[in-house]
């Protein structure tokens, strides 16, 4: 049987705050978590893997104090061909966090982190109609980071809009099909309140459906 593998963990994002809302979403033996990417099954993910799930930022501590960028020209080639073969890709918050990332990986995602303000209450509410990934999510506020990306328009069908006091609103959620794979990024879940929430928790458990097209 195919597997999920998650890709968790960078400077600012750290397990105890992701783990919880994937076991929340998906139950603790729902996927495969994992914080070096070297643990990946690059090789053989056509094969062996149904959905690849990015909650890691193009980069991550070393035992050192320095810094590794986890995206490499080759590992985008072959998500990029797992993808279009009929894999899925989920990108939630630091997943988008690509930095200098080669465009083909921007397209993949959808759309790539540009910034956010202070950490404040952020209401996201889902397009009422818009996509199977909303069905069931109410509106919801808690404490997190507000993060503007810039989205390929042209490309991805938004689902969910993202606000807070004194800030534009921005697109909270989106997916796209790509060859015969699908893409979709959630960019809530830096804080526990946020990443455990019911209706957060009710998008992954719903991104994840419709992404493998279970």
């Amino acid at each position: 049987m195919k597997k999920i593998y998650l890709l968790m963990e960078d400077v600012w994002h750290k397990r105890d705050v992701i783990l919880p809302g994937m076991e929340a979403a998906l139950g603790p033996g729902g996927f495969i978590a994992v914080d070096d990417p070297e643990d990946i099954p690059w090789d053989t993910l056509e094969r062996d893997v149904s959905l690849f799930v990015s909650q890691k930022g193009n980069d991550q501590d070393l035992p050192d104090g320095g810094r590794l960028f986890w995206i490499t020209v080759e590992r985008i080639q072959k998500l990029q061909n797992f993808v279009q073969s009929g894999g899925g890709l989920l990108c939630i918050h630091c997943g988008t966090v690509l930095g200098a990332a080669d465009p083909q990986y921007r397209k993949l995602t959808g759309g790539i982190f540009i910034r956010h303000p202070e950490q404040c209450p952020v209401t996201y509410a889902p397009i009422r109609n818009s996509h199977p990934i909303v069905e069931g999510v109410e509106p919801f506020t808690v404490p997190d980071e507000h993060y503007y990306c810039e989205l390929s328009v042209e490309d991805v069908h938004p689902f969910m809009i993202c606000g807070s006091v004194g800030n534009p609103t921005a697109f909270g959620g989106w997916c796209q099909e790509l060859g015969a794979g699908r893409s979709v990024t959630l960019t809530p879940g830096h804080t526990p309140e946020a990443a455990t929430n019911p209706n957060m928790t009710r998008l992954i458990r719903n991104a994840v459906k419709w992404a493998i097209r279970g």
